[in-house]
Formats: structure tokens, sequence, C-alpha cells
């Protein structure tokens, strides 16, 4: 399971404790590995992510910023269990999120989900933005793929991912629908995060991301 964070010093701590309370408990699993990424983070969030490593915990770190998809890519790389999943270092999303999605997965490659959240003015705009641009250009429909996934990592870890804003998220999905992988879908609910504001919901990302979505749409049509 892969935890990135940027500047998420306050929230990154109860995060992983939760995750290794649930996945340790009753409703857990046998074994696991979290790899925490910190993403250049300047205010002592990979310090907090050091302190807290072990031998499930791997930590990963950026010497600069240098994207979501770059901090889920490096996490990736560095997964060494049967199944990859993700959630967020901010808290939205608990552990329980993608063990639901395990279990729920049956014999597919792959289990998407769509968020179900609180309602949120900033971010329901920049999500009916990105829906519109992904559907455009990707022709998949976003909001089916907006909450988090598991995958089998060796189907993972053949992708050629680019992607280096969210967009990799859409990027394994819309890949493995190219590779013919059994696709499986189910539900994510997001709580508030726990503290902080978000680092996504701007115009800059948002730039970046109808960028993306362009390369990743060549990409696609060139068999890359």
């Amino acid at each position: 399971m892969v935890i990135p964070a940027f500047n998420e010093r306050d929230n990154i701590g109860i995060v992983v404790k939760e995750a290794v309370a649930i996945l340790e408990g009753p409703e857990g699993v046998p074994s696991y590995q979290l790899v925490l990424v910190d993403d250049g983070s300047s205010d002592g969030t990979g310090a907090v992510m050091d302190a807290l490593a072990s031998p499930s915990i791997t930590v990963v770190h950026h010497e600069r910023n240098r994207g979501f998809g770059a901090a889920l890519r490096s996490g990736y790389a560095a997964a060494r269990g049967q199944f990859v999943t993700l959630i967020t270092g901010d808290g939205e999303i608990g552990v329980d999120q993608p063990l639901a999605l395990l279990r729920a997965m049956g014999t597919n490659e792959l289990i998407i989900s769509q968020r179900v959240r609180p309602a949120d003015a900033s971010r329901t705009l920049f999500s009916t933005i990105f829906g519109w641009m992904t559907k455009l250009l990707t022709g998949f429909e976003a909001a089916e793929m907006s909450g988090v996934y598991v995958i089998r990592r060796d189907v993972l870890q053949a992708m050629p991912l680019r992607s280096q804003t969210g967009v990799v998220n859409f990027e394994i999905v819309i890949r493995a629908s190219h590779r013919g992988c059994g696709i499986a879908s189910g539900w994510t609910h997001v709580r508030p995060r726990l503290s902080g504001s978000s680092k996504v919901t701007n115009a800059r990302t948002m730039l970046k991301v109808a960028w993306e979505l362009v390369n990743l749409r060549l990409a696609i049509l060139s068999g890359r």
C-alpha cells in the first residue's frame, strides 16, 4: 500500500498509525507493506516518515516536489506485495476502503471505484472540469475511476507509466482496459482531511493535468 505525501507533517503519523492498527487487527490481512513517499516536503514530513520506518514500512524520498503521480510511481516501484493500492496522506481515505475493494476483487486483475464524498464547491468544480477533459481526451468516464483501486503488482509493474500528476491513476485503468484485464468496480467513501488544505485544487495543477491527458491520448493512439 502506497501513501504519498507532500507537506503533511501533522497528518501522516496519524494516517500510518490508523492504517497499521487496522491492517494488524481482526479485519486486516496476514501480511502487508506500507510504502511512504515523501514528495520533496519542506515541513518535516520526511523526518516523521523516517521515524515510522519498520520491516513493514518502507520510506522513499524525493529530493524535490515532483507531483502526485511521480510519488505514486516511486511507491509502486518499491512495492513488493501481490496486490498494490494507495491511500492519501491527508487522512481523507482510510485503509478500510482499499481493504473492502480487495475483498470484492475476486479473480479480476484490477478493481476500481467511484468516490463518495461530502460536498465541496472547489472540488466539485475541479472534478467537473477534470471529468469533462478526461471524457473528451480519452473516452473514459472520470467519475467511475475517481476513487482508489487495487491492482495485481505484476500487471501494474508491466505498464510503461508516464504521468506525473494524478492522471497516473486514470492511465493505469486505461492501460489495463486496453490489455483486456478483468476489471471490477466498487466505491470509496471519503472523509474530510485531518488538517491543512488540498494541494491539487488549483489552476496550475489543472493545466498540468490537461497537458498530461493530451499526452496520454497520444500515447493510446500510437500504442505506446
